[in-house]
């Protein structure tokens, strides 16, 4: 009967210990969830609260200049395409993704646009967009920095980007200005005639969605 005592005195033991122990990695499980719910939720709200700007395409501007023979030779890309996720509050759920048709490029000369769809230059047959996505944005100032990669001819080449954005009411322009080295995209290889950078120059007109 003694026997039989402590053998049932040490059984309801195990039984408490272990249900303590349950109960300890119950509450440890539950702690650590509600830690990572105290993290992930504002990061949940804040993506919910980022503004989407649907980009006008017939408004906005793509230009670009680059010296030829010592002079000037302005040009201009079309038909840009995109998607805008920007909030001034909220710029690490902010990001830009957009492309333009090479075949759009005009620079006044059908025979220098033409020239500049061949393999040499841009290669439009097998390479049909520029584009451009970001990895971050960040602020400067009264203004930003896009950082991520343009993607030309097959080529990325990470940059980053100063603009600024003026909005009033529902309507939103991005404006840009910065400087691309041609021979990184490999355009048109090393001539003396035709200078290494391309100064662009963007007027991205938005409505808020």
């Amino acid at each position: 009967m003694k026997h039989t005592r402590y053998r049932n005195m040490l059984l309801l033991l195990i039984v408490t210990v272990c249900f303590s122990c349950s109960n300890n990695k119950e509450k440890k499980l539950d702690s650590a969830i509600q830690r990572f719910d105290s993290v992930i939720a504002p990061a949940k709200l804040s993506a919910k609260k980022a503004q989407v700007w649907v980009i006008d395409t017939a408004e906005s501007k793509v230009e670009f200049t680059i010296k030829n023979m010592g002079l000037n030779v302005d040009g201009s890309l079309h038909r840009l395409k995109g998607t805008i996720i920007f909030d001034k509050k909220n710029l690490k759920g902010s990001g830009f993704s957009g492309s333009v048709d090479v075949s759009s490029i005009s620079t006044g000369i059908e025979k220098r646009d033409a020239d500049l769809m061949a393999p040499k230059f841009f290669n439009e047959k097998d390479f049909p967009k520029i584009t451009f996505t970001t990895d971050s944005i960040t602020a400067h100032g009264a203004d930003y920095e896009a950082n991520g990669k343009f993607m030309i001819k097959g080529f990325p080449k990470h940059v980053s980007i100063p603009f600024s954005f003026d909005a009033t009411g529902n309507k939103g322009v991005f404006t840009s200005e910065f400087t691309l080295n041609r021979l990184d995209f490999d355009l048109g290889g090393k001539v003396s005639i035709m200078g290494n950078d391309v100064k662009v120059k963007l007027s991205i007109v938005t409505t808020k969605k």
